[in-house]
């Protein structure tokens, strides 16, 4: 009985001996062939170096390391009192490389472990290009759009100041990134780095230029009335940041036009000729080179003749050309007789609007070519019949008699306009063989202009009186048409600059003078 209580003891001593010594065993072996782990560089990674050191960490000490690299065996080491070992390996082409490691157990019963990785090379840099914004931008604005390209694969981070910002990179490799600034310098890092840590770098100043240029009219003062025929704009123009870069004046809505630079502690000075009579917008833009602008606007009031047709007439315009105006408006039944003001002013225009529509002109209100054609009385000359046609209405008119050219300086026919209203004209002689000996000749009696001249578009005649009365009714003149005293001073204050003038013979087929000269009927 205790034989066989021990052989059976010793049975099942042996059985779990033998199973623990082949747990022992084959743990070992699963243990030995895995044991390899943590590679360096890491399975996919990307190093910046043509010759990277290959780490490899084992669970077992012992056993003969060895490290291939693209099929080419290493001098492999262990790093001491480590369950390390390691490789170096030769220079690298940039790409990818297929490693192994393997550790040779002391056993030649058991298979090596093995570990196998790949991992890529790259040394070269990325490309970095920065298109905004350039070395020493300057901008007026608190942020700026950094835009540029690197490699699709690269992250971007722009340094500012004490900021840091990450920017996206697109697919095709496109950064667009906003920054804020401060005002004055302000330097931007812009930093690409690649995956396997290669970096770039470009640096740009950005200047910040906040506060725009300051413009103060100085002349004509805003609400004035200037009554010079040259008007002098003049303002003061100063900018404490990055300076001016340019200046535009603008006449109401006309194209702005470039006005010089003043010199430092001079003020911008510009003159104006032929302005519009009315109100007038100066518009006076101010550019620093950091793209700051201050337009600064103002009106006033342009007065500096009292001819009508002279010069433009607009909203806003005074005195007497204006008063003169508003008659013929009157007068033609576009305006009420109580709008006889000597102002410019909105019913005023309408008037002028009204008339030039019925007038078949582009009604903008401005008082100015075929707008004072249309206002204006016409006259009508018939040489033939030595008389003037002061025509101011349908049936408005009055004849005056003339006297006209002779035959050898005869009065050329034809049509002209009015543009010149001169009071007590001096007389220059003209270049002619018959002034050869004549003088200048001051207003006053004796003046063979009389005093008034009415000048026309034609180097040959004008309008003008005389104190010769006996010449009226004659071809007697150099050219010109002569009018009695009183008669030239009483059309004088009639027409203005733009009336139109129609001479003719008088003998040609015209309603004009059928109209102004009826034939005269037989008896019978």
């Amino acid at each position: 009985m205790i034989t066989m209580v021990v052989s059976t003891f010793t049975y099942k001593f042996a059985v779990a001996f033998l199973a623990s010594v082949l747990m022992i065993c084959g743990g070992s072996v699963y243990l030995w062939e895995h044991s390899l782990y943590g590679p360096m560089p890491s399975s996919g990674a990307v190093v910046d170096t043509a010759r990277p050191e290959l780490w490899v960490r084992t669970l077992i000490p012992g056993g003969r390391p060895e490290i291939i690299l693209d099929g080419e065996l290493l001098k492999t080491e262990r790093l001491k009192n480590t369950l390390i070992f390691f490789a170096t390996a030769r220079r690298l082409a940039d790409g990818e490389h297929q490693a192994m490691a393997s550790l040779w157990p002391p056993w030649s019963t058991l298979q090596p472990a093995r570990l196998s990785w790949s991992f890529a090379v790259d040394t070269v840099a990325p490309q970095l290009k920065l298109d905004f914004p350039k070395k020493k931008h300057l901008t007026s604005e608190s942020q700026i759009q950094v835009i540029g390209r690197t490699d699709h694969d690269a992250r971007v981070v722009i340094r500012c100041g004490a900021a840091q910002e990450q920017a996206a990179v697109s697919p095709s490799g496109r950064i667009r990134r906003s920054v804020a600034l401060e005002s004055g310098e302000n330097i931007v890092e812009i930093e690409a780095v690649d995956p396997g840590g290669n970096r770039t770098v470009r640096v740009t100043t950005v200047v910040c230029d906040p506060d725009p240029p300051s413009v103060i009219p100085l002349s004509p003062a805003p609400g004035s009335v200037a009554h010079e025929e040259s008007v002098k704009i003049a303002a003061r123009v100063s900018d404490r940041g990055s300076g001016l870069s340019a200046l535009f004046l603008q006449v109401d809505d006309a194209r702005p036009i470039p006005v010089s630079l003043p010199k430092k502690g001079d003020n911008v000075t510009v003159s104006l000729s032929h302005l519009p009579q009315g109100e007038r917008r100066i518009t006076l833009r101010a550019v620093d080179k950091a793209g700051g602008e201050a337009p600064s606007m103002w009106r006033f009031v342009v007065d500096n003749t009292e001819v009508l047709g002279r010069e433009i007439l607009t909203r806003g315009a005074l005195g007497a050309d204006v008063k003169r105006m508003q008659k013929r408006l009157v007068a033609l039944g576009y305006l009420d007789p109580g709008g006889v003001t000597g102002k410019f002013d909105d019913p005023t225009e309408d008037a002028v609007k009204w008339l030039q529509q019925a007038s078949r002109l582009k009604p903008d209100g401005r008082v100015e070519g075929k707008t004072i054609a249309a206002l204006s009385p016409r006259m009508y000359i018939n040489l033939s019949k030595f008389s003037l046609a002061l025509v101011e209405g349908p049936d408005t008119y009055k004849i005056f008699p003339i006297a006209c050219g002779s035959p050898a300086y005869p009065t050329p026919v034809g049509t002209f306009q009015v543009t010149d209203l001169i009071l007590n004209p001096t007389w220059f002689p003209p270049k002619s063989p018959w002034a050869k000996e004549a003088q200048i000749t001051p207003p006053g009696p004796g003046n063979p202009l009389g005093t008034r001249w009415i000048g026309l578009n034609s180097s040959v005649v004008g309008i003008h009186g005389t104190y010769s009365d006996w010449s009226i009714g004659y071809p007697v003149s150099h050219g010109c048409i002569r009018m009695r005293v009183r008669d030239v001073e009483e059309i004088f204050n009639r027409v203005n600059v733009g009336t139109e003038v129609v001479i003719l013979s008088g003998w040609e087929k015209s309603p004009v003078l059928d109209l102004y000269w009826p034939p005269t009927k037989k008896k019978p």
